[in-house]
């Protein structure tokens, strides 16, 4: 029988169990409400989209299936999903009432119910600081601001629309920004955003993803401790002069601008350029003592060039 399974057989289970499955399961016994309660808010997905079909094919019960999973360190939980505002009020009851705050490691609000935006700030700004367990907060709704979060130290990924003026977030997170800001995260991603007024002395990790920007803006930037970077813009006479100032160990780049390889730092470990090389700048990969991992986009012919 299921209950004479160990408990982190039982918890494996429940963390891919659909939230009706869940319910059922806690409903059987104390053993499984013990075991598997926390799972109503580890992860939690804000979502009332209307569900429009059914899932009458393979393709769309293996869609259903994944859908709403996310990864929480090493395993996979598929998330509690909210989508009425009776549901909303519950959820932050039972954190700021009955100490649930702390077993929130996700949090999604993917599309909000019909609930004041004024109501809804309110429950959010009360409820995060007892949060105190959070690593992802997922906010497509209206703008708050990031002073919201500022109790929540253990914070790893954040995205949406988020006012970030003040920076309250670990140096060791990993930030989505899509406005301007002022942080010391170690990891950050700028994504479709115009860059300008952005202090980036502590980032070590970087992925600029199409964004625009003012002449000479990237080149004039300083970034002392950057050793990993990835970035898609569009043409930029002085990248290559961006990247030789750089000591990066990863360089992952896609861009039409043309990259002398000879001005990169030769001990890049991880090399990906989307752009056509020359076989003269397959010569230049020779001088990469320490690199481990190689993309490039090279035609049939030029392989054996390459080679050697």
């Amino acid at each position: 029988m299921l209950s004479n399974l160990p408990q982190e057989i039982i918890e494996k289970i429940g963390n891919h169990l659909y939230q009706n499955d869940v319910l059922s399961l806690l409903l059987a016994n104390s053993y499984f409400y013990n075991i598997l309660h926390t799972r109503l808010y580890t992860v939690i997905n804000v979502d009332s989209t209307p569900k429009l079909f059914q899932h009458d094919s393979d393709s769309l019960e293996e869609f259903a299936f994944h859908f709403n999973n996310y990864k929480l360190g090493n395993k996979f939980i598929r998330a509690i999903n909210i989508s009425s505002v009776f549901s909303i009020k519950l959820l932050f009851k039972q954190v700021l009432k009955c100490g649930y705050g702390p077993k929130v490691k996700i949090l999604s609000f993917s599309k909000m119910p019909d609930i004041p935006d004024l109501e809804v700030f309110e429950l959010i700004k009360n409820a995060l600081p007892f949060m105190t367990q959070l690593e992802e907060f997922y906010w497509n709704h209206a703008s708050i601001p990031l002073s919201y979060l500022e109790h929540n130290k253990q914070l790893k990924k954040l995205n949406g629309h988020i006012e970030t003026d003040i920076a309250t977030i670990s140096k060791k997170s990993e930030l989505v920004l899509t406005k301007h800001a002022k942080t010391n995260a170690s990891k950050l991603l700028l994504r479709n955003m115009d860059l300008q007024n952005i202090d980036l002395e502590e980032v070590i990790d970087l992925t600029i993803d199409n964004c625009t920007y003012k002449k000479d803006f990237l080149v004039n930037q300083h970034f002392p401790k950057l050793r990993h970077l990835q970035i898609k813009v569009e043409d930029d006479p002085t990248l290559a002069r961006f990247l030789s100032k750089h000591q990066l160990s990863t360089l992952k780049i896609s861009s039409p601008s043309k990259i002398p390889l000879q001005l990169l730092n030769k001990n890049l470990m991880s090399l990906s350029i989307d752009s056509k090389l020359e076989i003269s700048d397959f010569k230049q990969l020779q001088h990469f003592t320490e690199l481990k991992y190689l993309h490039i986009t090279i035609l049939e012919k030029d392989i054996l060039e390459l080679l050697p």
